[in-house]
């Protein structure tokens, strides 16, 4: 896979989702553990099926902080420069280059250090709004709470 240029960026996606599954099963385990239980008691007493109680009790308790998880995985993944340039170094050829790697090899193989400047601001700006959403769910989780 790593040789082929139409599949050489899934082992790096691979990797960076095996080492962030710790992080989002924890946040998935402490929102589960937060749900009152007596919401699905009510729920059943009412005639609510398992399916019901899932869709209607589990999943919105669940979606700020599913959310909240889901931005920070993207947050870290498009900032990621390791597992990309361990596994492929952004080949074959650019196959497997992502915008930390292409500033890299822009300011520190082709010494071009505007190009890589403008890249760092563009990957700047891109954060800057993943992270402006991530305060957002954040603000609405605590203000709920």
């Amino acid at each position: 896979m790593l040789g082929s240029t139409e599949l050489s960026l899934w082992p790096p996606i691979i990797g960076m989702i095996w080492r962030l599954a710790p992080l989002f099963a924890l946040l998935t385990l402490t929102s589960l553990q937060g749900i009152d239980e007596h919401l699905y008691e009510a729920a059943r007493m009412d005639g609510a099926t398992p399916w019901e109680q899932f869709r209607y009790i589990t999943i919105p308790m669940m979606k700020y902080n599913l959310a909240i998880g889901f931005l920070l995985m993207l947050i870290y993944n498009v900032r990621n420069f390791s597992m990309v340039w361990v596994m492929t170094k952004g080949g074959p050829g650019v196959s497997s280059s992502t915008l930390p790697v292409m500033i890299y090899r822009a300011a520190f193989i082709d010494f071009e250090v505007g190009f890589a400047s403008a890249l760092s601001v563009m990957l700047f700006v891109v954060l800057l709004v993943f992270s402006y959403y991530y305060i957002q769910f954040y603000d609405k989780v605590q203000g709920e709470m």
